[in-house]
């Protein structure tokens, strides 16, 4: 059993870290008034390519309207661009223009950058315990979440879970 100061002690870390978004590419973010479902939405296109309108409804587990709204935003801010599927018009797709992709790029290397540095404070053998300690609190928290979910939608029509995005070279 855990105790209860343990679990506010990392809640308040896990805040800690989440509020530490100072890069130059963070803060261009936050001067052109985007939010976390902005940010969630290019990283999802940037991940996958090419998205839906509809994919990346479900993804934000947002009403089509209110993705219309946001695209629009990032489509204003020159980050996104809109286009008709090549084999059916009924299909509005979603793309990063060249600007949208410059700033992805330099999110995801600030990030690294970021990363490294906070790592390099760890010895060889600290690091990989960090890291395996990490991957199993991060994995029984999808874990919980996943149960919560699956309950939750036994008991009501909610839409479904987030596609988790994979982080590595192509991703953000």
């Amino acid at each position: 059993m855990v105790d209860q100061h343990s679990a506010e002690q990392l809640a308040y870390l896990f805040e800690r870290v989440r509020s530490l978004h100072t890069s130059p590419a963070f803060s261009r973010l936050m001067h052109m008034n985007l939010s976390f479902s902005h940010l969630k939405a290019l990283r999802h296109v940037a991940c996958k390519g090419e998205v839906s309108m509809k994919d990346l409804a479900e993804v934000l587990e947002m009403t089509p309207p209110s993705v219309t709204a946001l695209v629009r935003r990032l489509e204003y801010t020159g980050l996104l661009k809109r286009f008709r599927h090549a084999t059916d018009s009924r299909i509005w797709l979603l793309g990063l223009t060249d600007q949208g992709q410059t700033l992805m790029n330099a999110l995801h290397q600030q990030r690294l950058l970021l990363m490294q540095q906070l790592l390099a404070q760890l010895d060889p053998t600290e690091q990989h315990t960090l890291l395996k300690l990490l991957e199993r609190a991060v994995t029984a928290a999808e874990s919980l979440i996943a149960h919560q979910s699956t309950t939750e939608k036994t008991n009501d029509n909610s839409l479904p879970l987030a596609d988790q995005e994979t982080y590595g070279d192509t991703c953000y």
